[in-house]
């Protein structure tokens, strides 16, 4: 899915401190959601899902920025390769997602 655009409206995560201040006005310059789960406003199985979706997207892009690097190429940007990783993480890999 080369060149893919892709849309984001809503991000889960957790009640980390990255995920406030400079993370907080990025989203809402782009008119992007952010539900912040905590214990007070989210299950530990929500925050869980979201952590591994987190752990899994990570790898997905260590993985293909391993495979660039092995075959000679410099690695892509983690920009480059977020469309890559998400369609990979959406279609070649069996979760079950958000979906409860």
């Amino acid at each position: 899915m080369p060149n893919a655009e892709i849309n984001v409206n809503k991000i889960f995560t957790d009640d980390g401190a990255e995920f406030g201040g400079a993370f907080q006005k990025l989203c809402d310059d782009r008119y992007i959601l952010l539900y912040r789960l905590s214990p007070k406003t989210g299950s530990k199985h929500r925050t869980g899902i979201v952590e591994r979706f987190n752990r899994t997207l990570k790898r997905l892009i260590a993985e293909e920025r391993k495979r660039q690097s092995l075959g000679g190429v410099e690695p892509s940007s983690v920009e480059d390769l977020l469309p890559m990783a998400l369609e990979n993480y959406n279609y070649d890999n069996p979760h079950r997602g958000l979906m409860e």
